[in-house]
């Protein structure tokens, strides 16, 4: 009898922690203060702890280059998983190739030009799309369709899957809760 209700417990602690909420990425602040420097900041970060999660959204071919408009996860925040749209190019067949981070201003796409630019130059690189906004053949997104997807209008045909920060509204303007955030 103690070993089936041993066994009952240790099953229902499995359970309790398959179901647990996940581990907030970073940690909370301490006593509310931020911390003050780079090495305060990582101390306890480590990347390789959480899975990258990548869904390839949208893949084609041009010159010779191989691009993706793609989704990553960047961390659990609040309780929320937060992921990231990006455009990803790289040469056709190309491997442990150097790689760029293209962080766009301007206009705020993630812009699959400076992705294929790059790969022909031999580069991977990967185009963030902080706000949502990407600019890529036959997956433009403007905020027209960024809206769709905060209003979760997946019936809309121009509903497109975006970056989504989860309980964070790391967008700006318009920002995603109806105030400026971006700061």
């Amino acid at each position: 009898m103690k070993r089936i209700l041993y066994l009952i417990f240790a099953v229902s602690c499995m359970t309790l922690n398959v179901f647990a909420a996940p581990a907030e990425t970073l940690p909370p602040l301490k006593n509310g203060v931020a911390p003050q420097t780079h090495a305060e900041l990582w101390a306890d970060f480590d990347p390789r702890a959480e899975p990258l999660d990548v869904e390839v959204l949208h893949e084609w071919e041009e010159d010779g280059v191989v691009l993706q408009v793609l989704r990553y996860r960047v961390g659990i925040f609040k309780g929320e998983t937060a992921m990231v749209a990006a455009v990803y190019g790289t040469p056709k067949g190309g491997q442990n190739l150097p790689g760029l981070v293209q962080i766009h201003g301007g206009g705020q796409y993630a812009d699959h030009r400076a992705c294929l630019a790059n790969a022909k130059r031999g580069y991977a690189t990967l185009s963030i799309s902080w706000a949502g906004r990407i600019s890529a053949p036959d997956y433009r997104v403007t905020p027209n369709e960024v809206k769709l997807f905060w209003e979760n209008k997946t019936d809309d045909p121009n509903f497109k899957l975006i970056t989504d920060w989860g309980a964070l509204d790391g967008y700006h303007a318009p920002s995603r809760y109806g105030k400026d955030a971006f700061v």
